[in-house]
């Protein structure tokens, strides 16, 4: 009976009804697990009153402020997603820039503004990039801007085994350049993307 009622049941992401052959021979406890997988759960609730702002707990949490923010927003703009490099770039490089581009897409449909894919870059290290480097830009359709500095001007502080120009040891320069981001004052926002997050 158990196997009977094993067979009836189908994966709700079979586009025909139909059961795979292989589905029959599930028991009901796989079948249920499989089930699960395709069904749309209920999104978190979001605590509204139990993060911390440096000084206390229970304030107001920054999703629910952020996401009351985003409903009062006027559609139109113009928007980036900033990736930064320093040094010159290896190869592969990016690996993530087509789902950022597909998100992109899906910015501009909602928003109904425009985003543009923005790579902040030194002019020392611009001028480094192969020309695979400058055809893969183009083929996403992503904006080059040079900056000044990947390490602010009157920095005071630096590793004792680190010094300006050493490539390694310290990440400072490839933290400090994304400070670049707020001169990028002909976006109405801009958001800032390591470039090992997808």
């Amino acid at each position: 009976q158990e196997a009977a009622q094993a067979s009836d049941s189908t994966p709700k992401s079979s586009p025909s009804g139909e059961k795979p052959l292989v589905w029959r021979y599930q028991s009901s406890g796989v079948q249920a697990t499989i089930n699960e997988w395709h069904m749309d759960k209920p999104r978190r609730k979001v605590c509204n009153g139990c993060c911390h702002d440096g000084a206390k707990w229970g304030v107001p949490c920054f999703d629910t402020q952020l996401e009351a923010c985003a409903a009062k927003a006027k559609l139109g703009g113009r928007y980036a997603l900033v990736y930064g490099q320093v040094e010159k770039p290896n190869w592969p490089w990016l690996t993530f820039l087509p789902s950022l581009q597909t998100q992109a897409k899906l910015l501009e449909q909602r928003s109904q503004g425009t985003v543009d894919i923005v790579v902040i870059m030194l002019a020392k290290d611009i001028a480094k990039m192969d020309q695979r480097h400058r055809d893969y830009l183009e083929k996403y359709k992503v904006r080059l801007v040079e900056v000044p500095w990947s390490l602010p001007p009157d920095l005071r502080w630096w590793p004792d085994n680190w010094w300006p120009g050493k490539s390694d040891g310290w990440c400072g320069p490839q933290d400090l350049v994304r400070m670049q981001v707020f001169g990028l004052v002909d976006y109405d926002a801009a958001a800032f993307y390591d470039q090992d997050i997808e």
